[in-house]
């Protein structure tokens, strides 16, 4: 059984991941799905990342071979963005000091 696959029609978007180690935890009873985890900035080819307390440091890397990032319409799929790229974050995290100005 062949699965056509095929472009959006308004153009395949290059996406880039983001690559944590560990495990992320919520203490309530949301989903994740609707919350702002944190703080992303990018400068050049290096990242961080603010999670609360946590500062994380990472770098950008690119993928050997790219990853599509598709979705199911009827009986096709339509290939939505194309992953080249991710952002490692392999360090653990660093305490972000909290500045206090009066």
């Amino acid at each position: 059984m062949l699965i056509p696959i095929k472009p959006a029609e308004d153009g395949v978007r290059d996406w880039c991941a983001i690559e944590l180690q560990g495990t992320l935890d919520n203490r309530s009873d949301d989903s994740f799905a609707d919350l702002a985890l944190g703080s992303f900035k990018v400068k050049g080819s290096t990242a961080s990342l603010v999670i609360g307390s946590h500062r994380l440091e990472g770098k950008k890397v690119s993928l050997s071979k790219p990853l599509a990032v598709t979705a199911k319409e009827g009986d096709a799929y339509l290939v939505v963005g194309l992953i080249k790229c991710k952002y490692v974050f392999q360090s653990r995290p660093t305490s972000q000091k909290m500045e206090v100005i009066l």
